[in-house]
């Protein structure tokens, strides 16, 4: 009765014996720890896209820019040249101190974009004096002069200082188109201005301006007899040769630069196959870049 019985064999002694588990049993303690399928985190590579940042794109351009300016450079060999009257009179009216020249930003006085000494600020002043006579109920002749008369500023050869100032002749077409129209002092420049329904006291402007030297002398202008050197309302003849001559050399120089630089790449065929590649990386870049990078901030 005192015996130690000894333990089965493959077992040691101290241990206690395991029941043995069945496969259905085996399977159902799996079930109950392992998560399920849905549970399962995604594996990050699922998430994993091509992301272009602006600064993949940045570093593209940087490569394709210079890289298509040095072709043009290459091909341009006339792009140095002046054009003509690039050593003219300067412009002594306006804010443009250099040769007149095409404007092409001009909000006023535009019958002067292809040669003036004005620049938008210029014009901008320019509108301000002129609004007065299409804001009002005066004659069309008398808005068309009044309007010429104050763009006279842009006229390349009275911003140089060749034409002097205003033609007599041209300040009297001026007073006789508007001398049955009624005017006021202005508030905002020398001299007169169509009255509006702001103004105080009107009169016809003949009533206080004998004539039209009077007149253009009022509104601070010189006024000039001599035909040669004042200005009539329109360009001076030289100024619009000049000017033809401008948009000619313009067009052959664009022209040229063109001929220019497809004979350049067809010199150099490593240089148009580098632009293209470029050109076929940067697309994608562009089309899908935001939208992958979107994507992945919301994944995140």
């Amino acid at each position: 009765g005192g015996r130690r019985q000894r333990p089965a064999t493959g077992q040691r002694e101290g241990t206690q014996t395991s029941p043995r588990i069945g496969r259905s049993a085996l399977r159902w303690q799996m079930a109950t720890v392992l998560p399920k399928p849905s549970e399962l985190p995604v594996p990050r590579s699922s998430h994993v896209r091509i992301e272009y940042s602006d600064r993949h794109l940045a570093r593209l351009l940087a490569i394709l820019v210079p890289l298509l300016a040095l072709s043009v450079n290459a091909a341009d060999r006339d792009g140095n040249k002046k054009t003509p009257g690039s050593n003219g009179p300067v412009c002594r009216v306006g804010s443009t101190k250099e040769p007149p020249k095409r404007v092409d930003s001009l909000t006023h006085c535009q019958q002067f974009r292809k040669m003036t000494c004005c620049n938008r600020t210029d014009t901008e002043r320019l509108r301000r004096r002129a609004i007065s006579y299409f804001d009002t109920d005066v004659s069309d002749d008398c808005r068309n002069i009044a309007n010429k008369v104050i763009c006279s500023e842009c006229e390349p050869a009275f911003g140089t200082g060749e034409r002097k100032g205003v033609c007599e002749s041209t300040c009297d077409k001026w007073y006789e188109a508007c001398s049955e129209m009624m005017f006021t002092t202005s508030t905002s420049y020398v001299g007169y201005s169509p009255c509006n329904f702001n103004s105080l006291l009107c009169w016809k402007l003949k009533d206080v301006i004998n004539n039209g030297r009077q007149f253009c002398e009022k509104q601070g202008m010189t006024v000039v007899t001599d035909h040669s050197s004042c200005y009539d309302g329109r360009m001076h003849q030289k100024y619009r040769e000049l000017a033809l001559k401008q948009a000619q050399s313009t067009s052959v120089s664009r022209a040229r630069r063109w001929r220019g630089l497809t004979h350049f790449l067809r010199k150099n065929p490593r240089t148009l196959g580098a632009c293209v590649a470029l050109i076929i990386l940067t697309i994608p870049i562009i089309l899908f870049g935001g939208k992958s990078e979107r994507e992945s901030s919301k994944q995140e």
